[in-house]
Formats: structure tokens, sequence, C-alpha cells
């Protein structure tokens, strides 16, 4: 009998954990389902569409193993990020998915989906697992881990992973740690090997995903200590093999991307702490931290940009920076006064700490003051803040069950809102990029990048007047971001082009361009722009070597340069020296017809027929 009761138990409990994931899954996929017909946005373009390696499909794997994360995006690619980006297996997903559908972002998009609504169901069945809760023992109004899993489920502060194809490594780190928490506790409960062989599996895949798993070597003995009350010396016993897995994982990531030593950088998008006194620099992470609370607790306005300086220079002692330190002086008091007490609340704010110490700018800079997906991974804390607060809190205050549903309805209701009507902004780089320089006003790099999408509109208008509105939205932002950051080399290179594609006004485009040459000599377009400019417009030849010999000396292996030097030296009577440059460019690209034209050309004038026919020819042959 006792044996049947069990049985008849379990089933119950099957369909109770069923019927809640099911519930927690269409929740999530609704949520998202308008960003499947989106396409790239931001960091797709170096991760995707302008990636030879996830190109390539199933034949880039090897390369995307062997590589940092957009070293496919061109040759003789340097990260920007300290220690650089190792997460190959998201981008194999995307490889293979290049592979089965070619470039579709729809389709990921649409993968995104399913991974993210896989999320809420592991936290459900994780914290169920941890806590002990059986499901068919409370309403849904009052299971802590259904709430919790529906309250990450509909965060708007997610929009930004889920909606964003980039955003998958963070997915799949999140889903893939949680899979192995979960194997992890039913090894402990069991002790079935196959438990420990699937969750040591599945925390290195997600330290494949992304390196933050790292964090759950922490949360993982963290846990048993103070859920499952295991002691010290068991709990630490218990975390071996994912050690080891950890190891194993920085060892191929040192070989492969080298340490985490800070990159040397003195530009200021890519070291936003660039000039700042310590003070300054400390008092400015407090800020960002501030804003991480504040965002998890009311998430609106919501921006892909955190750059300079719509995070302000803030001194350590200004209000802000001393407020934000209180808070998470309270909140670690608070975490060890409950750590007997309120063993949830406890664990939740040690998590949030722990998972969110690696992008926190405290232990090391990351290359950037803050970004909303980084707070993806540590969201799950105020979700299981939420859930107890409605879950236990509440019931004990006020025993009313109408009241308890309508609170869970009210924040589900205006969560939900918030991120559906988020959604449609990742749409493309347009709608992202003249959106939110709303909201990061005083974000450089937010005008730049709005200034770049509306001088691409004005290029491709047909119609005058769009194309002078385009045109003045243009010039407004890039001016606004040299306003904020006067040596901002790119936001100078745009104007140049900005001024040259509506009206060809050469002196001014010129006058930019060397503003930006200026300020960083390596931008290899700006030289060639400038090159070509003072050869064909100024009637300069010395001034064009000049720019077209600083391109060869930024990047040798690259043949438009060449190929631009010879004909300096073909119109200046220099042929020996046209047919050397000539030469260079066609063995970088023998395909490149207008080399082969060039040399017939050249050949042609110092009487050699023969080469020049066959030089013709050759071009002849190519479409």
């Amino acid at each position: 009998m006792t044996k049947k009761k069990s049985a008849k138990k379990q089933v119950k409990t099957d369909k109770t954990q069923l019927l809640y994931g099911l519930i927690l899954f269409a929740v999530s996929f609704i949520l998202y389902a308008n960003t499947i017909g989106h396409d790239y946005a931001l960091d797709d373009y170096m991760l995707i569409k302008e990636n030879r390696f996830t190109q390539a499909g199933i034949s880039g794997i090897g390369d995307i193993l062997t590589s940092d994360m957009f070293a496919g995006h061109n040759e003789g690619y340097k990260s920007d990020l300290s220690g650089g980006r190792y997460r190959p297996l998201s981008q194999i997903t995307i490889a293979i998915e290049y592979e089965i559908f070619g470039q579709n972002p729809q389709v990921s998009h649409f993968v995104n989906i399913i991974l993210f609504g896989l999320t809420p169901i592991m936290i459900f069945l994780t914290l169920s697992l941890l806590l002990k809760t059986d499901s068919t023992k409370f309403n849904w109004y009052s299971s802590l881990p259904f709430l919790a899993a529906l309250f990450f489920a509909v965060h708007p502060i997610h929009t930004e992973a889920v909606a964003n194809i980039k955003g998958r490594d963070e997915i799949m780190s999140m889903l893939l740690v949680l899979v192995s928490f979960y194997y992890f506790l039913k090894y402990i409960d069991n002790q079935f090997r196959k438990d420990l062989i699937y969750s040591s599996a599945a925390f290195f895949l997600a330290l494949m995903s992304k390196e933050n798993s790292i964090t759950f070597l922490a949360v993982m003995p963290l846990a048993l200590m103070m859920i499952r009350e295991k002691s010290i010396p068991q709990s630490l016993k218990s975390i071996i093999p994912y050690f080891i897995m950890g190891l194993v994982f920085i060892i191929i990531r040192q070989s492969i991307v080298g340490g985490g030593q800070s990159i040397p950088t003195a530009e200021l998008m890519n070291d936003p702490f660039l000039g700042m006194s310590f003070s300054e620099k400390f008092g400015t992470i407090m800020v960002t931290l501030y804003t991480y609370l504040r965002l998890l607790f009311l998430p609106y306005p919501l921006t892909y940009d955190y750059y300079p300086y719509h995070i302000l220079k803030t001194g350590f002692l200004d209000f802000v920076p001393i407020f934000a330190s209180i808070i998470y002086i309270l909140l670690i008091v608070q975490a060890f006064q409950s750590y007997k007490k309120n063993k949830i609340i406890s664990f939740a704010i040690f998590y949030f700490f722990i998972t969110f110490s690696i992008v926190s700018n405290i232990l090391f800079t990351i290359g950037s003051f803050m970004n909303e997906r980084f707070i993806y991974m540590p969201s799950l804390a105020v979700s299981i803040f939420f859930a107890w607060l409605i879950s236990q809190y509440l019931p004990e205050r006020f025993q009313n069950k109408n009241f308890v549903v309508g609170v869970i309805l009210i924040i589900c209701g205006i969560f939900s809102f918030l991120t559906v009507t988020r959604n449609p902004v990742w749409e493309n780089n347009f709608t992202l990029m003249t959106n939110d320089v709303n909201t990061s006003k005083n974000s450089a790099f937010g005008n730049y990048t709005a200034g770049v999408q509306y001088y691409l509109k004005m290029v491709e208008s047909p119609a005058a007047n769009d194309k002078k509105m385009y045109h003045d939205k243009a010039l407004q932002h890039l001016y606004k971001a040299i306003e904020i950051y006067p040596r901002y080399s790119n936001a100078f290179l745009t104007l140049g082009n900005t001024y040259f594609e509506y009206d060809f006004n050469v002196d001014s485009t010129i006058y930019y361009y060397k503003k930006s040459f200026n300020i960083y000599p390596a931008n290899y377009e700006c030289s060639i722009n400038l090159g070509r400019l003072m050869r064909d417009q100024k009637k300069n030849p010395a001034e064009a070597e000049f720019y077209f010999n600083n391109c060869i000396k930024v990047n040798p292996n690259k043949f438009d340069a060449y190929n631009e030097l010879g004909v300096v030296y073909f119109n200046t009577g220099n042929f020996s020296k046209a047919i050397m440059m000539f030469e260079n460019a066609l063995s970088r690209n023998p395909r490149y017809k207008q080399i082969l034209l060039n040399l017939s050309g050249v050949y042609k004038a110092i009487g050699d027929n023969e080469k020049s026919q066959m030089y013709l020819t050759q071009a002849n042959m190519l479409r």
C-alpha cells in the first residue's frame, strides 16, 4: 500500500510540475514572440553577419573552438576586453543554424526564445529540489519556486539577453548551470553516479557558453550549507568535480585567449574609467551598482547604452555613491543576520553578490560601466525575493488569497507590458540606436551610433526631403558625441562621410577626416579615404602617398591601399613603383579585376604590349 501511495503521489507531483512547466514556458514564449521577426542588431554583426567563422557553418566550428568570440570578425582581431571572450558553445549553435538555414535572423531569434523559455522551468525544478518543496501541497500563488520562476520569466531586464541574438551566451550559461545545479542536488540526495556525470557535463558546457558560470562553484556549496544544512567540509567536498571542470576550462581558455590582464588603452569607449581618479572610479562604480538595483525593482527606462557619460563620472563622496554603499552594506548585514532566521533571503542575497561580483567592475574592470545583460544571472535573486515576499511574508500579514493573487497579477502585468513594449526597439540597429539615444542622451557612444544610423539612412534615401532630414539628424548626434567626448575619432570620421555623401563638400570632409586621423592614425578607413581625396580631388600626390603608406603600415595584408598607391605612382609617371604596388595588391587579391586592368594600363604605358594584353585577358575572364 505504501508503495502504491508513493507511486500515486509521484504521478501527481509529475503532473503538477508538468503543468507549471508548461505555464512558465508559454508565458516566456508569448512575451518574446514579437521578436521572432527581428533582424540582427548591435553585436550580432560581429558575431554573425560579419563573422567568417560563424558563416562557415559546421566547418567553422574548429576555428570557433580555438579563437576569441569575435576573432572571425576581421583579420588580426585584438580583443578590447580584458582577458578576451571565450564563449564557443553559443557561437557554435548559431553556426549550426547558419549551416542549415543560411543567414536567417528569425530562426536565431526563435531559438533564443525556446532556450529562454526552458530557463524558468529549470529555475522552478531546481528551487523545488533545493527547498524539497512538494508542488502538490501548494497552490500556484503560494509556491515559492513557481513564483520565482514566473517573476524571472516576466522581468523586463532580460529583454537585452533574449531580443539580441548575441545574448544567447547569457541564456545558455544560465540554463546549463541550472541543469548542472539540478543534477548536483539529485546526486546529493540519491548518490546516483549518472546524476554526477550529467551535472559535471552541464557545468562544463555552461562554462563554454559564458565564463560567469564559474561563480556557481561558490553558489552550489553555499546552497548545501545554508538550505540543506550540510557541514562546510561536506559541502566543499561535493564541489571537487566541478572545481576540476573549472580548472580544465581555465587552462583551455588561457591557452586560446590569454589571461585576465588589463589591456592598456587610450580609448574611452574601451575603458570608461580612463582619466578618472581613484575616488571618481569607485564613485562611478557605486553609481552603476545603484543603477542595477534600481532597474531590478523599477525596470524603466531601459537602454542598451551605458557608455560615458550616460553614467556620469561621480566622486566617491557624492550622495549616490554613499547611498549605494549604505544599501549594499545593509544587504550584507541582512544576509548574515538572516542566516538562521530566514535562510531563503540570506541565500538570495549571497547568490546575488556571488554571481554579480564578476561583472561589477570591483574585482577587475570589464571594459564597460554596465549592461542590462550582465544582470541576467544575478537577477534570479530578486525573483526569489519577490516570490518569498508574496508566498510567505504577505500571507502571514494578510489572510486574504485575493490580495496575494492581486499583487502577483499586478507585478506580472506591469513587467509583461514593459517587456512586450521594449522588444520592438531591438528590431534592428536603426530602431535600437535612434530610440535609446533619447534615454542615453549624455552618452558619446549612443549619440555616435545614432548619428551613424541616420547617416546610413541619408545615403539610402532617394527623396531629397528625407535625405536632408537624415543629414540634419546625423550631424546633430555626431556633434553631440564630440561635445561629450572631444577625442572621438570615429565621430569625426562619420562627420566627414556625412558631408561627402550629402553634397560632396570636399573641404569639410577633409577637415573632419584630418581631425579623426590626428586623434587615431591607425584608422584604416580614415587614411584610405584621405588618400583618395588628396589624389583625386586635391591633386596632391605627396599627401596621397603619405596616407596610403599609412594604410599599409596599419594593415599590410589588405590589398586596396597597394592598388590605390599604385595609381598615385602611375599618375606621377613612376611606373616601376606603380607595377610593384599593383603586384603587391594582386598577390593579396588575385581575383580583383581593377588591379589586373591597372597592370594592363601601366605595361601599355611603358610599351610592353605583350604583358599589357596578358593582364587585360585575365581581367576580361573575371566578372
